[in-house]
């Protein structure tokens, strides 16, 4: 089942984050076949979290799963329209967005060193909070969207 995990502001309007995940539904069907089980999380960052250069910043970040070892030739032109498309729901410039498209064996070890990080009795309890926080968030906002300070 492949997956999007995108870290934005908090102060990010929900209308650009449901505009932005309809576009991404419709890109990744477009340039990687179909979007059939596609899942895409939403990371709100509160201010002062992310920094740029030393100085906070809004940070736009968009990791797309892909197969394994997909063809740069077919990468780089969905990264760029991911990027386009998302720059300009956003009214931001590009150079604020960094999309990657990774290969889903990292992907998948990003997200299981994210459970590695807690301790063995937490992570069973830290993932049943976030799964409720993803299905209410959707049922609440259209959208699955979880809390960095979860």
């Amino acid at each position: 089942m492949p997956k999007i995990i995108c870290t934005v502001p908090v102060h990010t309007p929900k209308a650009q984050i449901l505009q932005s995940q309809a576009a991404f539904t419709a890109l990744y069907a477009e340039h990687f076949g179909s979007a059939k089980g596609l899942t895409i999380v939403w990371m709100l960052t509160p201010a002062g979290q992310t920094f740029q250069a030393g100085q906070p910043a809004d940070i736009y970040l968009a990791m797309i799963e892909v197969e394994n070892d997909l063809a740069q030739r077919i990468r780089e032109p969905a990264m760029w329209a991911f990027t386009l498309r998302w720059a300009k729901i956003l009214a931001i410039d590009i150079n604020r967005l960094m999309v990657t498209c990774a290969d889903s064996s990292t992907v998948n070890a990003y997200l299981s060193q994210h459970r590695q990080r807690l301790r063995p009795m937490r992570r069973v309890p830290f993932l049943l909070s976030s799964l409720y926080h993803l299905l209410r968030s959707r049922r609440a906002n259209g959208f699955a969207q979880l809390r960095i300070n979860l």
